[in-house]
């Protein structure tokens, strides 16, 4: 069978619906599709794409790049903030089976299967449609499969390894002026991630682990972190984002520094920090690895099967 995934990234709006997208192509892969990206993007998000088939084609504008590849699908997934409402209909009309990646309930869907594998996305009251079927919670968080196994975190006494990671998100430089700050006042290691200093899935993994501490953006990354039970310190880059804080709040994995544009922001985190002893991070990094199990992408494969 064959699946065209149809997302969006790049330097000016971060690689998060990449990320998911490559964590559901890999389980795909697993499980014996054939699979080819079709992606609204710029060279920069090539080097995350190693080894996978894909197009860079601004589908949005170009019905060509649909028509060209949709109907050669048996299964179509969407990921986008952009695709207006009649992309997903004209999808929806031409492939059997349509999977619709959300966060906030941002359009009404066509018949498919939404997915939502957004912490707390239970509590979004979606509306009961004939023939929608949803997806919802972390249960469904698809997550690369560098990601489906994870040992179990080893919490040290102290604060010796750091991570930023801010990914394609940080326009404004703010994980080196951090990671600048930080070094003024702690005998921190620190690492820094972000779209000048991208590492491979599995790098980024081997960081996630050994990193007494990570501070972070709020999107996709922190599924990530939270697999690995890395004690995390979020902040705020997007609206969009709104979800996860909340409910990574309310699971008690995250600590909120607070959003990018907080004029009190690196001092929230300096407190922040300083309150994060070797008990309480030993409570955020369980809080963390039980909500992810790192089978949701075969969660959602099994229901598309269905």
């Amino acid at each position: 069978m064959k699946v065209t995934i149809l997302t969006e990234g790049g330097s000016n709006i971060g690689f998060g619906h990449i990320t998911r997208c490559i964590a559901l192509y890999q389980a795909f892969n697993k499980k014996g599709f054939a699979v080819n990206m079709l992606i609204n993007g710029d060279d920069s998000v090539k080097p995350l794409l190693k080894g996978l088939r894909y197009n860079l084609c601004d589908w949005l504008k170009k019905a060509a790049g649909l028509e060209k590849y949709i109907p050669k699908a048996d299964i179509a997934v969407i990921d986008s903030y952009l695709a207006p409402k009649r992309i997903y209909e004209f999808v929806s009309k031409k492939i059997k089976t349509v999977v619709y990646i959300d966060d906030f309930k941002r359009i009404s869907y066509p018949k498919g299967i939404v997915v939502n594998g957004a912490i707390g996305a239970e509590k979004i009251k979606y509306p009961a449609r004939k023939g929608v079927k949803y997806l919802l919670g972390t249960k469904f968080t698809p997550l690369r499969k560098e990601f489906w196994l994870a040992p179990k975190k080893k919490i040290r006494k102290h604060i010796k390894n750091v991570l930023i990671s801010f990914g394609g998100t940080d326009t404004a430089g703010l994980a080196c002026k951090l990671e600048d700050y930080l070094k003024e006042r702690y005998d921190f290691d620190i690492t820094v991630i972000n779209a000048k200093n991208r590492l491979s899935a599995s790098k980024i993994k081997k960081e996630m682990l050994k990193t007494d501490l990570c501070i972070s953006a709020c999107g996709q990354t922190t599924y990530e972190l939270a697999r690995c039970g890395a004690p995390t310190i979020g902040i705020g880059f997007a609206d969009n984002q709104r979800t996860n804080i909340k409910g990574w709040k309310a699971a008690g994995f995250m600590e909120f520094a607070g959003w990018k544009t907080n004029g009190k922001l690196f001092k929230n985190i300096i407190d922040t920090i300083n309150g994060l002893d070797f008990e309480k991070r030993k409570i955020l990094s369980i809080a963390g690895s039980k909500q992810v199990d790192g089978r949701g992408g075969d969660r959602v494969i099994k229901n598309i099967y269905n």
